[in-house]
């Protein structure tokens, strides 16, 4: 009974110190406690436990008992190791040795995430644009590096994709059916058919376009747990899921590369929307205001980023009575512009330009994509140049009809914009479909 006691001691003293006494010399402990299963393959040779060493939790992964004897098993076991110790990347799971445990026997240990995987945070629906592009961007960081390294995944779903609690951050895990240049031998079939490419299914040889191919349904399917659809990412999608290897994109950088650029001109066309607004409703409101108030507005809008309507305002009205009278006089002049504006038979004229010159720009992009009179390459750099030719077309037009030079140009290029923009987005959503449909992902 005493020796129990004292066995049960060693043990906890173990897990909650960090270093123990054997002999003269203070070393790390090697013993692993509170060990729980965290999940069995229900074809595959491996399975997976959590357990605690020095207070930190660490996930251990051996072979299943009918495996424990075989050579070729315990072979694909070191080579998992082996592959994902030389990794090293803050969106990789960090693979922190191999070790004998007792009752489990040859064990990886690696880093504990605490988080889901993303299929359960997808199943949860309404993610956010900026939570979809971290993800996939950080997604496509992780396999830059393992690519630059000659290793493929083989296995990229969104199972294998965790999302940290804290940040939200990708850690790219199961490296089990992952392939390096350096292994002549223990090849194996890989993947999950959703996410395999044809080259995989086919058993040819794959390659990081192989891993394209599967970031790009997982791309599709992030995008259909938006709140709202992402025409870029849709777009996106569809050509990293391209049945020929070659038409795909190159690299995850080059579609990290692309979303990016997208990004961007997203963000500079907002801002310049924002930037209009404010333009027209300063102009329209010092162009309803009586000749004694205009020269005390343009020094308001000159003093401040924000537009304020003063009104006037007799002495003896209290500041809370100014505020009020402020509200309603701004609200009924920027109601009223906005009316007047709607109703303008420039801004209808150029709307109808603006839609018919898109979609014509649109399917003539189409039909020239779709013969073989470019590379790869050249569609790709085409493609990704698509919304500014159309919009120097477009801009073409607003300059013709509205002074560049005057006050209300801005908000007309905006609302005209807009409206291309929203015609591209249909046809690109239109255009993903498609893809998908033919590809086999989903039905009509």
């Amino acid at each position: 009974m005493g020796d129990e006691v004292r066995d049960e001691e060693r043990e906890r003293g173990e897990s909650e110190s960090r270093l123990v006494l054997q002999g003269a010399e203070l070393v790390m402990t090697r013993r692993f406690t509170g060990v729980e299963l965290l999940y069995s393959s229900a074809r595959g040779h491996a399975v997976l436990y959590r357990a605690q060493r020095m207070g930190k939790w660490h996930v251990l992964k051996c072979l299943k008992a009918e495996y424990a004897g075989s050579a070729l098993h315990l072979g694909l076991l070191q080579k998992e190791f082996e592959i994902g110790y030389n990794l090293s990347h803050p969106n990789i799971v960090q693979t922190i040795g191999l070790e004998r445990v007792d009752g489990l026997g040859p064990c990886i240990v690696m880093e504990y995430v605490e988080g889901r995987t993303l299929r359960s945070v997808l199943g949860d629906g309404g993610m956010a644009r900026a939570d979809a592009r971290r993800i996939v961007l950080q997604v496509c960081d992780a396999l830059t590096y393992i690519h630059g390294r000659q290793v493929i995944h083989r296995d990229l779903k969104p199972e294998n994709i965790m999302i940290t609690a804290n940040g939200g951050n990708v850690k790219l895990i199961d490296f089990g059916y992952s392939d390096a240049d350096s292994y002549v031998v223990l090849k194996q079939p890989a993947g999950t058919r959703r996410y395999a490419a044809l080259e995989l299914e086919a058993g040819g040889k794959a390659d990081g376009r192989t891993d394209i191919y599967a970031l790009g349904v997982i791309m599709g399917e992030i995008n259909h747990a938006l709140t709202r659809r992402w025409p870029c990412l849709g777009r996106l999608a569809a050509r990293c899921t391209r049945l020929e290897a070659d038409r795909r994109p190159a690299s995850a950088a080059a579609v990290a590369a692309a979303l990016a650029e997208r990004h961007t001109a997203v963000k500079v066309v907002a801002a310049a929307c924002v930037a209009a607004v404010v333009a027209l409703a300063a102009a329209f409101a010092l162009r309803s205001t009586d000749g004694a108030n205009v020269q005390k507005q343009s020094l308001a809008v000159q003093k401040t980023d924000t537009v304020f309507i003063a009104p006037s305002v007799q002495p003896s009205a209290s500041p809370k009575e100014t505020r009020r009278d402020t509200v309603t006089r701004t609200e009924i002049v920027t109601a009223k512009a906005i009316d007047n504006f709607n109703q303008d038979e420039r801004l209808a004229a150029l709307v109808k330009f603006a839609r018919e010159k898109t979609q014509a720009m649109l399917a003539a992009d189409d039909r020239l994509l779709a013969g073989d009179g470019m590379t790869e390459k050249e569609k790709d750099k085409y493609e990704n140049g698509q919304i500014f030719r159309i919009r120097r077309v477009v801009k073409a037009e607003i300059e013709r009809v509205i002074d560049p030079a005057s006050p209300e140009f801005p908000i007309y290029q905006e609302a005209v914009f807009g409206v291309m923009l929203e015609i591209i987005r249909e046809h690109n959503q239109k255009k993903f479909k498609q893809s998908m449909i033919e590809n086999g992902i989903m039905v009509d």
